[in-house]
């Protein structure tokens, strides 16, 4: 993987608020918005979390999402992500995800300060497969198990039906 960056955004029930680490702050408030308008009130998430991999600006994110909550109980996901100049299609990412994944339920289920959790995904190993140089713009989502959909980062509400109704 070429250097990059991991980080996270969204709600723990450690804190009473919107948390970031580790983000540029244009990527942070574009997800905020993506995921208030297409994911806060999901239910049912797929199991293993919803993974994205989502190529704009010269560089590609990728990362994976769960529900979370603050600490009087407001909902929103709570997402960690990798952001470089290339990553691997969905194959080479999920050890990834999985390894993000576990990282984000301990961090709702057992309170994980927000530090800890930078901490242990900062240590996370980084894919190390090629990148398969997606056109900028372009969306995949998907979840453990299941294959990538592609969509419009502006309109993906059917790929996100589909995952969600299979959880």
């Amino acid at each position: 993987m070429a250097e990059g960056m991991t980080g996270f955004h969204g709600k723990l029930p450690v804190a009473g608020d919107f948390l970031t680490r580790g983000l540029p702050s244009g990527f942070a408030a574009f997800w905020d918005g993506w995921a208030a308008r297409h994911l806060a009130r999901r239910e049912d998430w797929p199991e293993g979390g919803l993974r994205l991999r989502l190529a704009s600006g010269g560089r590609v994110a990728a990362g994976v999402a769960v529900p979370g909550a603050d600490r009087v109980g407001r909902r929103f996901p709570l997402a960690a992500f990798l952001i470089a100049a290339d990553l691997p299609g969905p194959p080479g990412l999920d050890p990834w995800c999985d390894a993000a994944f576990a990282l984000l339920r301990r961090a709702q289920e057992d309170g994980l300060m927000p530090e800890e959790l930078d901490e242990r995904l900062q240590g996370l190993a980084p894919p190390d497969a090629a990148g398969e140089g997606s056109a900028s713009g372009s969306m995949q989502l998907w979840s453990r198990g299941r294959p990538a959909a592609a969509c419009d980062p502006g309109n993906p509400q059917e790929a996100l039906d589909r995952l969600f109704s299979c959880s």
